[in-house]
């Protein structure tokens, strides 16, 4: 019998320390960029964490998401380390193919996608993040594997502590701008390779397995289409919305955005918390933990999504100075979209389990191809809402489609979920914008939020409680 309690508490280990990092570099720290960058250098900072995020992916190629699935078969085999040796060992061949196209066409398509911004320095940080970034995440992956929890929090404070100080030093006191900022994105998941031999030790023979590397490219490419079509449901708004507004205005969605990064950051760390427990689960119990994690899991993401619309007003007063105050409207109906977005971690489970990789990136793909239409139609006449309200409908498309798909291949639904979640966050925007708007004086402003989050926290405590009793 798989153990409910301990599957949530490891989750929520694992979850907090695994989203520290991004939580940090992403949110935690954004004070510190939007005082010491200006209006043009943070906007600029969005394009070139939009463009990097897209190099990254091509870069990896959908391996770490591959590795994340298969060790678990390898290791039941006895070639776990071996596994990783020959991933590790790999990535710099396909790395270097992927360098010999950027350095033929790297300029020009950087200039296509952020005509603003010059591509040096930033396309070498780009490819310098995005290939430290994946020993990074293969030793993680490895130590969350192996339930090595106090070495993985370890590790993830000294990242984040590492990207923290170097932050500070290079932006703050060094004042080198953007390409400070860069490089204490850089430096940090640096850091974080140095377990990697650790993490290996007493694999054999350092040489590359090629049937590991074929069984893991095939896993992954549908892996890496659904990746780069959640890049383009989620950032072709920022490419698009250059060719309409300036940097200066890209900076108010990109606050906005980076802000919203609390609900991914949240849903993505619970998902690798949850599924290896659950991809190890035998066949016959998989289908009612799988119902009631996923449960917990919309009632988790709700609550935070809710509190976050709640107070959103006070985030982005601590974010960032006065003249980013437009960016409200923009950040509700981004945490709406988030959120609804974030529920298609239980259909994307789901088929995992089932080893059905290809199913959930045939659903990210249409999505991107209405995120791609509707930014098209809705930003030259709306600007900056208009790209908030595509990505929201196009996310909320993709999540009500791929449960339907989900129950088609599994069996699995989790609609009864997905519609009262929806109901409460979308709620909780509209009534932060009424307060918003109503001309309050401060101290009745903050006294009705915090009664409204007060109802929000109890009630989905209720829900949890009784979701959890259901699997005692």
């Amino acid at each position: 019998m798989v153990d409910l309690r301990k599957i949530v508490s490891s989750t929520i280990v694992y979850g907090a320390a695994d989203s520290l990092v991004v939580l940090i570099g992403g949110l935690l720290l954004l004070p510190l960029y939007t005082s010491t960058l200006s209006k043009q250098e943070f906007g600029s900072y969005i394009a070139v964490k939009t463009n990097t995020e897209l190099l990254t992916y091509i870069l990896h190629f959908g391996l770490t998401a591959a590795i994340s699935r298969l060790y678990f078969d390898y290791r039941a085999a006895g070639e776990g380390r071996a596994y990783l040796v020959s991933l590790a060992l790999w990535f710099p061949l396909q790395a270097i193919g992927f360098g010999l196209f950027i350095a033929l066409a790297g300029k020009w398509v950087w200039q296509a996608l952020t005509p603003d911004v010059a591509a040096w320095p930033y396309l070498a940080f780009a490819l310098a993040i995005g290939s430290a970034n994946f020993y990074y995440l293969l030793a993680t992956v490895a130590l969350r594997a192996e339930q090595r929890v106090k070495l993985f929090v370890t590790v993830q404070l000294i990242v984040a502590g590492v990207l923290v100080a170097s932050a500070f030093l290079l932006l703050a006191v060094a004042r080198f701008g953007l390409p400070g900022l860069m490089m204490a994105l850089l430096v940090s998941p640096l850091c974080g390779c140095v377990v990697l031999p650790w993490v290996v030790r007493g694999a054999g023979a350092l040489r590359i397995d090629f049937d590991h590397v074929r069984r893991s490219l095939r896993y992954a490419w549908p892996i890496v289409l659904g990746l780069l079509a959640y890049f383009v449901l989620n950032r072709v708004n920022i490419l698009i919305l250059q060719q309409y507004v300036n940097v200066r205005d890209l900076a108010l969605y990109g606050l906005a955005q980076q802000l919203s990064l609390v609900i991914a950051i949240g849903s993505a760390a619970a998902a690798k918390a949850l599924q290896p427990a659950l991809f190890a689960t035998p066949a016959a119990e998989l289908p009612g933990l799988l119902r009631l994690t996923m449960r917990l899991f919309v009632a988790g993401m709700s609550c935070l999504a809710s509190l976050v619309c709640l107070f959103a007003t006070d985030i982005l007063r601590i974010a960032a100075p006065r003249s980013y105050a437009g960016s409200l409207d923009i950040l509700l109906i981004l945490v709406t979209g988030a959120f609804a977005y974030s529920l298609t971690i239980a259909s994307d489970t789901a088929v995992l389990c089932h080893r059905r990789p290809g199913a959930s990136a045939v659903i990210t793909i249409l999505g991107a191809g209405l995120s791609v239409v509707l930014a098209l139609v809705l930003i030259p006449t709306w600007g900056l809402i208009g790209a908030a309200v595509a990505l929201f409908a196009a996310s909320l498309a993709v999540t009500l489609v791929a449960d339907r798909l989900a129950f088609r291949l599994t069996g699995f639904t989790n609609l009864a979920a997905i519609v009262p979640g929806l109901l409460a966050v979308a709620s909780s925007a509209v009534a932060a914008r009424c307060v918003h708007g109503a001309g309050m004086s401060l101290g009745t402003d903050l006294a009705l939020r915090a009664v409204l989050a007060i109802i929000v926290i109890a009630s989905h405590g209720l829900v949890a409680r009784t979701i959890f009793r259901q699997g005692l």
